[in-house]
């Protein structure tokens, strides 16, 4: 009786209950499209310089922070004073030639404090036209200090000719939903396997920004949000499987979280560098130099440094940390099987 009763109650405001159905599923998948957008990101401007063909440009302030053309080409300068007045300077790369370095703020961390982004592309051709080869990250510690950081990879952005009116970058976003971002990184190439003997393309790893520092998932973590993860990446209609199910491929490890890292000094440093635990390192792309009186990071990224060679500032800044005997971390891992780290964070007591 008591289901009978029910039954001819809903069955008496269909109508009500059906609007209710209609609207619950309209808001979920409103929530759901929602959660698959990039975080709000804030166009600051184009930064590269062509020196061939344009003026240099004046310094931008925003947020506390200026950038502004270094004394070598292809390179700015970004600096501004953490919390105590001291001053920090982060010297970043950009694109030459045809190509172009944009910069955006964010609060990626959710910490209050903004953070900087620069995507660099270059004219590219075929499948991978759309994706930036190469970012740069400026997020901040507690006490306002520069945690910079290089990634190399695929990354999705939303620039066309009008950036002013473009999202920045696609794969940026809160996926988690907490109030940490994630970066997916998807790679751009094809791989044959023999569950898909067509084409398909590599979602390769995710990052998350919390406390000022760029952290890699492990696969248990990003097993709890796969599906999401795998949503965004596919969301410009590609056709993606997690790089955990393709055999034989090594990605890099691009995290820049120095705070738990063990200590080391470096013994000689030319080609590669030796430790004082006898290891051989090779591959450093950005230096970091933390003193009581300021902060300094010479970013090369491994895009320049393939092209490029280390330039002079971040050999004078290497040569520095080694005749002073500086205490070291080493953070992230370029390549497989060898003492390659990403970055060398070096702190003067």
């Amino acid at each position: 009786m008591r289901g009978n009763t029910v039954f001819q109650s809903i069955e008496a405001n269909g109508p009500v209950f059906l609007s209710i159905i209609i609207v619950s599923w309209l808001v979920f998948q409103s929530a759901r499209a929602a959660a698959r957008e990039p975080i709000p990101q804030t166009y600051i401007g184009t930064v590269s310089y062509n020196r061939y063909v344009a003026k240099p440009w004046d310094p931008i302030k925003v947020a506390g922070v200026t950038i502004k053309i270094a004394d070598v080409p292809d390179e700015v300068v970004v600096s501004g004073t953490d919390r105590r007045g001291r001053p920090w300077n982060v010297y970043v790369p950009t694109v030459g030639g045809l190509g172009y370095s944009t910069a955006w703020m964010a609060d990626l961390d959710g910490d209050g404090i903004k953070d900087f982004i620069f995507i660099h592309s270059w004219p590219r051709n075929g499948n991978c036209a759309e994706f930036s080869e190469a970012l740069t990250f400026i997020l901040f510690d507690s006490q306002g200090r520069p945690s910079p950081g290089s990634f190399n990879g695929e990354y999705r952005q939303h620039f066309s000719f009008d950036p002013e009116g473009g999202k920045g970058l696609l794969d940026l976003g809160n996926w988690a939903q907490n109030e940490n971002t994630e970066l997916v990184q998807v790679d751009c190439y094809y791989y044959k396997v023999a569950s898909a003997p067509e084409a398909v393309y590599g979602l390769t790893d995710v990052y998350e920004a919390r406390g000022g520092v760029w952290r890699k998932l492990s696969k248990k973590e990003r097993a709890l949000h796969e599906s999401m993860y795998l949503s965004v990446a596919r969301s410009d209609g590609r056709d993606l499987m997690p790089a955990s199910k393709i055999k034989g491929i090594f990605m890099p490890d691009y995290s820049n979280d120095h705070a738990a890292e063990p200590s080391h000094r470096i013994v000689s440093a030319g080609s590669d560098l030796t430790l004082d635990d006898g290891r051989i390192c090779v591959g450093v792309q950005d230096i970091v130099l933390s003193t009581p009186d300021e902060t300094v990071a010479v970013l090369e990224g491994e895009t320049w440094m393939r092209m490029l060679g280390p330039s002079e500032r971040w050999k004078n800044l290497l040569k520095q940390i080694v005749d002073q005997k500086l205490t070291v971390k080493l953070t992230g891992q370029l390549q497989e099987g060898e003492c390659s780290p990403a970055m060398i964070w070096a702190t003067k007591p």
